[in-house]
């Protein structure tokens, strides 16, 4: 990284980054957190006190380009989930993962979205999955799911480790449409680990977004489309929905979809990829549509909401109220001021929480 970008993300001048690496300036402690973050090192490392971490992991990266910045995020995703896996640990509550993958692999669109089906089906997820996904893979299926304030050009990323399991990390800067198709995206590539024909295959990054216009989407990344798009807009279902709201003229208004998508629990870009890919409206009348200054109106003051990961941070409160972790930690792995703590431990329930009930369950 250059000293203008670090400078830059610690609010300091250049001159500043320079004299801190010359040792003639001494860092705060908000300029170390923040520079931990931005390395995605945890602060023991920067200190001295902990060797550093191999990424060994298995990663497939959603994202335009390998920069510095981006591996240094994807750092911060694999020491976030071995956090999670000690707090999981520390409280009693690991998660042994339920990840069926296919025995075979996957070649066609049409396997894709049997796999969705299937998936579905498996986790009982209804006929608008999106709204309880999230639920499900974290407390069900035992996926390590994390938010984190990205770089525009990350979507998500998925690894798989021997050390905490299958996780999911999903760009909170986007909106939660898309943050929840991300999230489908990257379930696909936990379960097919690059099981993919002509494909790239597994690596250790892996780039799933096209880096030239002129470039096409490497195969597993168009089979992890296909299968988001079925598993989170059944398809006939989504055309039931459609032919709800069409006119005598077989026009349908592109106000409409915006309910559609809300519905789905979907992006409205989404709702317009679905019906092209389904050949019900041609691609370029669905980008037409979608870019439409009207219809862009409305999803900025629609108000999008979907359902925030969670998990981690109960765990990380709990870990806190049994002494495990101390208040800076806390703060720490929160991303939060050591000011705040005290509020974010009274949402999760406060000293109370630890107070057990006792229960008598049928045999």
């Amino acid at each position: 990284m250059t000293q203008e970008l670090v400078a830059e993300r610690l609010g300091i001048p250049r001159s500043a980054v320079s004299e801190i690496e010359t040792g003639k300036r001494e860092l705060s402690a908000t300029e170390l957190f923040e520079l931990a973050k931005l390395f995605g090192e945890p602060m023991e490392y920067l200190l001295g006190r902990e060797e550093h971490r191999p990424e060994e992991e298995l990663v497939m990266l959603r994202a335009d380009a390998i920069t510095p910045l981006t591996r240094a995020e994807l750092r911060r995703f694999a020491t976030r989930c071995q956090d999670y896996r000690q707090l999981e640990e520390w409280t009693g509550e690991v998660r042994e993962p339920d990840l069926r993958k296919p025995n075979r692999i996957l070649a066609t669109f049409e396997q894709a979205q049997m796999l969705a089906d299937e998936e579905r089906k498996r986790l009982d997820l209804g006929l608008t999955p999106a709204h309880q996904l999230l639920d499900v893979l974290e407390e069900r299926i035992g996926i390590k799911v994390l938010l984190m304030q990205l770089d525009e050009g990350i979507s998500g990323a998925s690894i798989s480790s021997p050390r905490f399991g299958p996780a999911i990390l999903v760009n909170g800067n986007h909106p939660a449409g898309r943050r929840v198709f991300t999230l489908a995206h990257e379930y696909f590539h936990l379960l097919t680990e690059g099981r993919v024909a002509n494909s790239k295959g597994a690596r250790a990054a892996y780039l799933c977004e096209a880096r030239r216009p002129d470039e096409k989407k490497d195969r597993a990344e168009q089979l992890a489309d296909q299968f988001a798009g079925q598993l989170l807009m059944p398809r006939q279902h989504f055309v039931e929905q459609l032919q709800r709201l069409v006119r005598g003229n077989k026009m349908i208004e592109a106000l409409d979809l915006i309910g559609v998508a809300r519905y789905f629990g979907v992006s409205v870009q989404a709702v317009f990829v679905r019906m092209a890919a389904l050949k019900i409206v041609p691609w370029d009348v669905a980008d037409k549509a979608y870019n439409d200054p009207e219809v862009q109106d409305s999803i900025r003051n629609g108000g999008e909401q979907s359902p925030k990961p969670t998990r981690f941070k109960r765990l990380a409160v709990k870990a806190f109220l049994a002494g495990e972790i101390s208040r800076s930690r806390l703060a720490e792995l929160l991303d939060i001021s050591i000011v705040d703590v005290d509020d974010v431990v009274q949402r999760y329930g406060g000293e109370d929480a630890r107070r057990g009930v006792r229960l008598a369950l049928p045999h």
